[in-house]
């Protein structure tokens, strides 16, 4: 049952990437920007397991690695809030030299 949850979860998550690239980029360019997301996507699984448990072996506990991701994940945050407001603001400029 685990499993299936799991597995539900994780193939959510790597479809909302590709509907978010949709959104983010023109459809001529959805092929490079997808192959680029899915490469940093795919790459940030591999190292994030891996530095997890060279992290705990140096350390002997979960503590530093959980703060670490922790701590990426709220960067993560903040790049996609940066992201959405310089969007925001884009839209704003192109509704005011439209009027």
């Amino acid at each position: 049952m685990l499993s299936a949850v799991f597995g539900f979860g994780f193939a959510g998550n790597m479809t909302c990437l590709s509907l978010c690239v949709r959104e983010a980029v023109p459809a001529a360019r959805f092929g490079g920007a997808i192959g680029a997301v899915m490469m940093v996507a795919w790459f940030g699984m591999a190292a994030g397991g891996y530095m997890g448990g060279v992290l705990f072996d140096l350390s002997q506990a979960y503590t530093l690695p959980f703060m670490l991701a922790s701590l990426s994940g709220g960067l993560n945050l903040l790049v996609l809030a940066s992201i959405a407001l310089a969007k925001a603001r884009l839209k704003l400029i192109v509704r005011q030299a439209g009027s």
